[in-house]
């Protein structure tokens, strides 16, 4: 299966999630090479694992 890369912009605008918030999710996430500190690449099945448990983890909390 070939691999989807995503950049955070493009995650936000597809989970309908802010930008800022996807990027505070996959701050322990790797980029993909070719990724630079201003355009991160992303695997978007390890991005959205990423962010949709750490939005279980939040709820959790509250």
């Amino acid at each position: 299966m070939r691999q989807i890369k995503l950049t955070i912009s493009e995650l936000a605008a597809v989970t309908g999630i802010h930008r800022q918030t996807i990027s505070r999710r996959l701050k322990d996430i790797e980029s993909l090479p070719g990724s630079s500190c201003k355009k991160k690449i992303y695997d978007l099945k390890t991005a959205l694992m990423a962010i949709y448990c750490s939005e279980g983890k939040h709820h959790a909390k509250q």
